[in-house]
């Protein structure tokens, strides 16, 4: 179930697409945008929720998806809704491996920055500085007991 899991970077924060939380959990899409929607408030108390809509043409018109992309606390939030089969716990650990390892990755991609800067004297405009900091900024938020 790991292959599903694809970490993007969306305004500097590393987001996953709702689709293939849906496709990892084995439920509808819609199903899980329907779980989005009721805990959206509490959701966006761990960053903001982006929805987007998708169209695309076929012979008979048109068709839409509304899908969204969740961070790391948003998704793990959400996933901790579903209930625990194999093949859910499976996709659950494959996402904390997928963002660690986007953590991760982003670390030494900006440590070789600071690196390359160093040796060169030429100021790169960094856009990985965001990692530590975009994981500081749910942290600093102040959330209200539920």
């Amino acid at each position: 179930m790991q292959n599903l899991v694809n970490i993007e970077l969306k305004e500097g924060i590393q987001v996953i697409d709702s689709r293939l939380i849906a496709k990892g959990l084995n439920i509808k899409h819609q199903n899980l945008i329907e779980t989005i929607r009721k805990y959206q408030e509490r959701l966006e108390k761990l960053g903001t929720l982006t929805f987007e809509t998708e169209v695309w043409k076929h012979n008979t018109g048109a068709s839409k998806s509304i899908f969204c992309y969740l961070n790391e606390l948003q998704c793990n939030f959400v996933v901790t809704l579903s209930r625990n089969t194999e093949e859910v716990v499976d996709f659950k650990l494959g996402l904390v491996i997928a963002f660690d390892k986007a953590a991760k990755g982003g670390k030494v991609a900006n440590k070789a920055l600071q690196v390359y800067e160093l040796q060169t004297g030429k100021k790169v405009l960094s856009s990985l500085n965001f990692l530590p900091e975009s994981r500081k900024q749910y942290l600093n938020t102040k959330t209200k007991t539920i």
